[in-house]
């Protein structure tokens, strides 16, 4: 399943639990380090309590992130952040903002888009890369930051709004 609030995936879980058919191994969801406002706080203790898994997909916040595109204003400080951490560990942004969404207990992959063969292989790249406590801290402030000011404007995420209740 995918973009189900945190307690239709606990009822759809429950069903899946009470059936003899098909079980629930995982879902879905929009979550990234510049898009997690949704996700969290409800949805963590969900996964933990059944043990689903979680495909978080777009971890360059649908492109909006990646190193090729134009930085809208309100995004710049939490770039910054992101190009200083790769740069710290010698990666790119890609790797790093995939590194991010992995370093969460309850991800257990992430779907980065790639528009060429190497963005492939830099996608994969950033499945492999640890960040160290005191960067991902960084990367954690950087998000909170960020998100803090987009909720305090009331601007709403760019991707998925149209199709998440």
């Amino acid at each position: 399943m995918s973009n189900f609030t945190a307690a239709q995936v606990e009822a759809l879980y429950e069903l899946g639990q009470a059936s003899d058919g098909s079980h629930i191994a995982g879902t879905e969801d929009y979550y990234n380090i510049a898009a997690r406002e949704r996700f969290e706080p409800t949805m963590p203790p969900v996964f933990r309590r059944t043990k689903l898994g979680l495909l978080a997909f777009s971890p360059q916040d649908t492109g909006r992130l990646a190193p090729d595109r134009e930085i809208p204003k309100d995004l710049q400080p939490l770039v910054n952040t992101l190009d200083k951490v790769a740069g710290e560990l010698n990666a790119t942004r890609p790797q790093v903002t995939i590194a991010w969404s992995l370093s969460h207990p309850e991800v257990t992959t992430a779907l980065g888009g790639a528009e060429k063969p190497a963005h492939v292989d830099e996608n994969f790249s950033g499945t492999k890369l640890e960040l160290p406590d005191e960067l991902l801290a960084k990367l954690n402030a950087a998000s909170d930051a960020y998100l803090d000011a987009k909720l305090r404007s009331g601007t709403k995420g760019d991707c998925c709004e149209a199709f998440i209740a």
